[in-house]
């Protein structure tokens, strides 16, 4: 199995913005609910990717984190690994040096990951504190890290 990129968006925002309002009214109506903090998240663009990450495929990877062409995308951008079966530390250099450039620009680089091979990796670069886990693309959207190991 390969690497294979689902999305990178949302870029336009424009698109983001209908797509954040209605994800604003099913917040409120959770908040009303009890079921959630009133939370204000910012766009971003959300690279996913899907199988292997390994030598063979990190090239395409750290073209995706990059973004299209000489463009200058978001600053905010969250990494979905979720779907990811196997990963090793190819692609760990382009993630620290896309995380560096966007906090540089003001942003931030979130990582989303749900295999206890990824945080084990993550654990023995030493980057786990650089790329604490989120559990969800919304869950990074909002900031909200999950602490307990997997």
């Amino acid at each position: 199995m390969g690497y294979h990129l689902d999305i990178a968006a949302p870029v336009n925002p424009a698109s983001f913005a209908t797509s954040f309002l209605i994800q604003e009214e099913q917040e409120k109506e959770m908040n009303r609910m009890g079921a959630l903090d009133p939370v204000l998240m910012q766009p971003c663009r959300v690279v996913r990717a899907i199988g292997e990450l390994d030598l063979m495929t990190a090239p395409a990877f750290a073209a995706d984190l990059r973004g299209p062409g000489d463009a200058n995308p978001l600053p905010w951008l969250v990494v979905d690994l979720s779907e990811v079966s196997f990963m090793d530390c190819s692609a760990l250099g382009e993630l620290c040096a896309v995380r560096d450039r966007n906090e540089k620009r003001g942003g931030w680089t979130r990582v989303v990951y749900t295999h206890p091979s990824i945080e084990l990796l993550f654990r023995a670069a030493r980057l786990n504190a650089l790329f604490p886990r989120y559990i969800s693309v919304h869950e990074a959207q909002c900031g909200r890290a999950y602490m307990a190991p997997l």
